[in-house]
């Protein structure tokens, strides 16, 4: 634009403009530099209605980001001063969310290129620029960071942050924290603190595998909001003991096979019932109730030489580990069960409805309804459905089952097999060990 200077002279203010009557800085980024930035244009209020205090601002400003722009170009290291000079101007083009979603999450997606782990373990160091910290550290500290927020920031910044099931288990614990210790600032968190939770948890009759994994939960949220914070401080529920720890736990029962022999004779003859044939199916494969409960129809293949569910992420349920996600083959009982669920009465309409080969669980926490319902009809014999992946991990082992197969169809994460799948065991050879501890089906229990 024209600045008009004195009666006659005017001169181009190319970083200037008007909006309304106030005076703005505009310039453009360097094509280069945007993934830097997060945007590609840089404006800010001079806040000033008078021409000439513009133009003098404005040059300031052009000067600084010129500089900063060949300093980034060139790789030249600037002294701390000016980092942190730098950082304040960065910080000042950005609120704390729109810093986020606009340089935090892109370099940082940028930097793990797919890989989750790599996205929630990285600190700020391995994916912003100095100048792009200090710009953090502006925008974080003009922002309260007591622990409702710390937890904001957490999520803002996981991956698995949109994630509704994800969500509501991690808040719930750190709402238990704040139930307890009050919404204190982060930085005041303590090891006191910590150990008064364990506490009032134990006061509360949790069981301590309970209390441990609610301390997991919160130590975990505690050392990312201590990394994306950049902040130098211990995590308070790291290495936390629990008195009594493992005392109180109830040794689970596993199912011998005149157990399961009883348990199949009573579910087949209930072929319409989803609790009766995901038990079938789950004493038979040995994977968790949730990743049969989330099943989608299309997830059953039939029409295969090897019949097979395929375990996989969908709208209504996740998975537990990137190695759940796998194929297992259909044997005896729960091939037939199998096929029974297929013929279960089903919504069509909707955009998931129908979908689910058990309809009442594809839904959100339909996991949690099919655990209650499986539960409550093996109560009678004194075991809970994860009973039969300990049941399963036995049948195989003792028929002599290398461990990564057993690991292949477990969906462990720990086994060869299993880490490096679709290039592990095939379904054929998991279907030839499986074949080998099949329960045998009698027609007369119908």
């Amino acid at each position: 634009m024209h600045i008009k200077i004195g009666a006659s002279l005017s001169v181009m203010a190319q970083y200037i403009q008007r909006r309304g009557e106030t005076y703005q800085f505009y310039i453009r980024v360097p094509v280069h530099l945007h993934g830097h930035y997060g945007k590609t244009r840089i404006r800010q209020s001079l806040n000033t209605k008078d021409e000439r205090d513009a133009m003098r601002e404005g040059e300031k400003l052009a000067r600084k980001y010129h500089a900063e722009f060949k300093a980034l170009s060139q790789g030249v290291k600037t002294t701390p001063a000016d980092t942190v000079l730098a950082g304040k101007a960065l910080a000042e083009q950005y609120g704390l969310d729109e810093f986020i979603d606009h340089v935090i999450d892109p370099l940082r997606a940028k930097y793990a290129q797919g890989d989750t782990l790599a996205y929630d373990d990285a600190a700020p160091s391995d994916y912003l620029s100095p100048q792009q910290i200090e710009a953090w550290k502006f925008l974080v500290n003009a922002n309260a960071t007591k622990l409702s927020n710390a937890f904001n920031l957490y999520l803002k910044t996981h991956k698995r942050g949109n994630d509704p099931a994800f969500v509501e288990k991690q808040k719930r614990d750190w709402n238990a924290l704040i139930t307890i210790v009050g919404d204190i600032e982060f930085s005041e968190l303590s090891r006191d603190h910590a150990r008064h939770v364990v506490e009032v948890l134990l006061e509360q009759g949790k069981k301590t595998t309970t209390v441990r994994r609610t301390i997991t939960s919160l130590s975990a949220i505690t050392a990312a909001a201590i990394r994306e914070l950049a902040i130098v401080r211990s995590n308070p529920f790291e290495r936390l003991g629990i008195q009594g720890e493992g005392e109180d736990a109830k040794e689970s029962v596993v199912a011998d096979h005149a157990q399961l022999q009883q348990i199949v004779t009573t579910m087949r003859s209930d072929t319409q019932s989803a609790p009766a044939l995901l038990i079938l199916m789950q004493l038979e494969i040995g994977a968790r109730i949730g990743e049969l409960s989330g099943l989608a129809v299309d997830d059953v293949v039939l029409d295969h030489e090897i019949p097979h569910i395929v375990i996989r992420k969908h709208p209504w349920r996740t998975l537990k580990t990137k190695v759940s996600e796998r194929r297992v083959p259909l044997v005896g009982i729960a091939l037939e069960a199998a096929r029974n669920a297929l013929t279960l009465p089903r919504d069509a309409t909707g955009e998931d409805k129908g979908k689910g080969l058990f309809r009442q669980y594809a839904q959100e926490r339909g996991n949690d309804s099919a655990s209650a319902a499986v539960n409550k009809r093996l109560k009678s014999w004194g075991m809970t459905s994860h009973s039969f992946r300990h049941t399963m991990e036995d049948r195989l082992r003792e028929a002599g089952c290398p461990e990564d197969v057993r690991n292949t169809i477990q969906g462990h994460t720990n086994g060869s097999a299993a880490e490096k799948y679709g290039k592990g065991f095939t379904l054929r050879s998991m279907r030839d060990w499986m074949d080998k501890v099949a329960l045998p089906i009698d027609d007369g229990d119908n």
